[in-house]
């Protein structure tokens, strides 16, 4: 037997966990966390933070193992964490970076610090398959302290969590599926991804307003995010028309299965996709949006999503299995997608000088642009994701500034639909 067949067997992969364990056998689903600070940050002082992760958390300390019947299991690993460092430009130095594929039997994180004159930027990049958003959030504000200094207390290491999607209920019958319209010139992928990453800050004043706005016009705060993204991107069709445009949710499902904690590494998020016609009023528009979501969460919908998906272990099992999976996922419709994970309060340093957080996710084959938010400090921070290869410079100029200019626009109040 292969000395990698004898490592003790953590747990299996979840469906969830498994499923983006596939797609980025395919597509890179990896996403990071992103602190950005002034002054110098030293090589040490990051090194004793990554020595100390999987003292707090085990699943820092994992990799994914191929049993020869396609199963999928956490094993431990020994081999070390990756550290990059680079002087540039953070954004295109992480959107290259980002997408590297994890290499077998290696640790699925890493950290790369780029520095630039008088700042640096820090990105710890995840294998979807052992984190989300909110948990990899945690993880960067203990990282971050660990770097400002040593602990001064034993170490305590988080469990591996239970998998709470099994014992999830679903109910209702899965929606009729709406083909939404696709971007004419985001054809099929046939050459390498050339991964770009755009970002840019709300104002304190900005995003005060946007918060209070979609408040007082009876949205949500993601509603209104989602809202400006589709009437952005129906913008960039040769002519002004209703669309149905999709656009996807990741939803924390941590509250909805009985849980609260976002200490431990972990994945505990599915998938809602919206599919909605894109007319010019944008507040009933955002209150849809607002409601689809609430709709399709009330009704255990979200999980769905998972359902919809082939068995990762009966692929697995196959010679061709992860290339049949990879047709079919160039056959999906398209689904731009917008991650907000929430106001995050920074952590408090003593050494480092910290400006500011966010994040990103490198979008799938059938998704156009993968955009995320970030409230640390009163300023909302947005990254966009995207493929360069498959996004014209001046398509992707144009979606930006569109973008930028209706999350802010002043929004006259309507009454509600009856």
């Amino acid at each position: 037997m292969a000395p990698e067949a004898k490592r003790l067997k953590l747990r299996s992969l979840n469906r969830p966990e498994a499923a983006f364990w596939l797609f980025d056998r395919v597509s890179s689903m990896n996403f990071a966390v992103i602190a950005t600070g002034s002054g110098s940050v030293e090589d040490a002082s990051i090194r004793r933070a990554i020595d100390l992760a999987p003292q707090r958390r085990e699943m820092a300390g994992v990799t994914v193992q191929v049993q020869p019947d396609g199963q999928l299991e956490f094993v431990p690993v020994k081999s070390p964490v990756e550290l990059k460092a680079a002087n540039g430009n953070w954004s295109d130095l992480l959107a290259l970076h980002l997408t590297e594929p994890f290499a077998e039997g290696a640790p699925l994180w890493r950290v790369a610090i780029y520095r630039g004159a008088n700042e640096w930027t820090l990105a710890i990049t995840f294998h979807h398959s052992i984190a989300d958003g909110r948990s990899g959030m945690r993880f960067l504000s203990d990282f971050l302290l660990d770097m400002d200094h040593s602990p001064g207390e034993s170490l305590q290491k988080l469990p591996i969590m239970r998998d709470v999607f099994a014992e999830a209920v679903r109910t209702g019958s899965p929606p009729s599926p709406r083909k939404p319209q696709a971007l004419p010139w985001f054809s099929k992928r046939i050459t390498a991804p050339v991964p770009a990453i755009r970002s840019f800050t709300l104002p304190a004043h900005d995003s005060r307003m946007l918060i209070q706005s979609a408040r007082e016009n009876g949205v949500t705060v993601h509603g209104w995010m989602a809202a400006a993204q589709l009437i952005s991107t129906n913008a960039l069709f040769e002519t002004e028309e209703a669309r149905s445009l999709a656009i996807s949710t990741p939803v924390d499902y941590r509250k909805y299965v009985g849980e609260s904690d976002i200490d431990s590494l972990w994945f505990c998020i599915s998938l809602i996709t919206s599919t909605l016609t894109v007319q010019d009023n944008f507040l009933e528009l955002a209150r849809d949006l607002s409601l689809d979501i609430k709709e399709q969460l009330a009704n255990g919908q979200g999980l769905r999503f998972y359902d919809s998906l082939p068995e990762p272990a009966q692929l697995l099992s196959k010679p061709d299995g992860v290339k049949l999976f990879g047709v079919m996922m160039q056959r999906l419709p398209q689904a731009s997608v917008l991650s907000n994970v929430g106001s995050i309060a920074p952590p408090d340093l003593t050494n480092l000088k910290l400006e500011s957080i966010c994040f990103t996710v490198h979008p799938t084959i059938a998704q156009p642009i993968f955009v995320t938010a970030t409230t640390c400090r009163d300023q909302i921070n947005f990254v966009l994701n995207y493929d360069s290869n498959r996004w014209p410079a001046a398509m992707a100029d144009r979606f930006v500034n569109e973008f930028k200019r209706n999350l802010t626009l002043p929004r006259n109040a309507v009454p509600e639909s009856p």
